[in-house]
């Protein structure tokens, strides 16, 4: 890939790129369409699971409740 530039550390180990932004924005959109993807797949895989729990228990798991939920 070219006119990408490498931040190197003392060791002479990389450490840090600079890219350009339009390879970034190319980057970033396939990252979401990955990430889109793999919870498509995710969702598939689940979709005729059985709940194992209520949103309600699910909450009170997290230290959470409806009603801070809605504050």
């Amino acid at each position: 890939m070219e006119n990408i530039q490498y931040i190197v550390d003392g060791k002479g180990n990389p450490v840090s790129a600079i890219v350009p932004i339009d390879l970034w924005n190319n980057l970033e959109r396939a990252k979401d369409l990955l990430e889109h993807v793999y919870m498509a797949g995710l969702i598939d895989s689940r979709k005729n699971d059985t709940i194992s729990c209520t949103l309600d228990d699910m909450l009170k798991m997290e230290g959470l409740t409806r009603h801070g939920m809605e504050s």
